[in-house]
């Protein structure tokens, strides 16, 4: 058995204590693997599949392929033949999140309600082979001008839209995105770091995202952070990707409420 399969059926071993399993059995679910057969999305249909059936969970499990635009078609049927019917799933990835962009598909991940996260997958760097850069340590010490969050794209996103605005209205524009980020760091049991930075400015301690007031502590290890990664999920998927605002977050870098003290700029100056 493998350990994929290990996990899926531990995780039905655990509903199964917390449903009752003589009406939840009677469910005949229909799970949606958006890729052809063979794939690692079907894989993973189809193990799930297995385990619910196996362990009674399910009375029924059928599992469909719908192949085509990077999953972006399985994706748009779910959401507009399966709205409203609790016993249809969908499995995907993070490769979803490209293929909508790409494929500029008329329905999103905002438009479904992620249920649990059963794999992780290994992100891989690559350079040219003719790259000066041979290792992670080489990358790192690399001067490349963006600072390597998600979240940038977001705020760099604010500021367009703004830009946009004000040459609609006749007004002068922002001279410019400040490369402004922030970022939990998982420093291990159940503890973790928020930075806040841009290109210019170092990650400094203070509290995010009230100045004073935070709650989070910046450039220091805490369970209150760990906690508010965790929360953060949920605003990736409802909020980062689908463009809404973050209030009280700003697309520029705010040193209101951190230790200018210690300010200095990615050139090692004191500002």
């Amino acid at each position: 058995m493998s350990h994929f399969t290990k996990t899926i059926r531990g995780v039905a071993v655990a509903a199964l204590t917390l449903v009752a399993s003589s009406a939840f059995a009677q469910q005949e679910l229909k799970i949606m693997a958006p890729a052809g057969p063979g794939g690692g999305w079907d894989s993973a249909a189809r193990s799930i599949q297995q385990v619910l059936t196996q362990t009674g969970l399910a009375k029924s499990v059928q599992v469909t392929n719908v192949t085509g635009a990077g999953g972006t078609i399985g994706l748009a049927q779910f959401v507009n033949n399966g709205k409203g019917d609790p016993n249809q799933l969908m499995v995907n990835g993070i490769t979803m999140i490209g293929a909508i962009l790409s494929n500029k598909s008329p329905v999103g991940l905002e438009q479904v309600t992620p249920i649990a996260r059963l794999t992780g997958d290994p992100l891989v760097i690559v350079v040219p082979a003719n790259s000066p850069i041979k290792n992670v340590q080489e990358l790192a010490a690399a001067n490349v001008p963006a600072s390597k969050a998600g979240s940038v794209t977001h705020f760099e996103g604010e500021t367009v839209v703004e830009n946009v605005r004000h040459y609609l209205a006749g007004e002068p524009l922002e001279p410019g995105f400040d490369g402004h980020a922030n970022c939990f760091i998982e420093t291990g049991f159940h503890k973790a770091l928020l930075i806040d930075f841009n290109y210019d400015v170092e990650p400094l301690p203070g509290r995010f995202p009230e100045p004073h007031l935070g709650p989070l502590p910046l450039l220091k290890e805490s369970r209150l952070n760990h906690m508010a990664k965790l929360a953060f999920q949920w605003v990736y998927w409802h909020m980062l990707l689908p463009g809404r605002d973050m209030p009280g977050i700003s697309s520029q870098l705010q040193l209101a409420g951190k230790d200018t003290s210690l300010l200095l700029t990615t050139e090692g100056d004191p500002r």
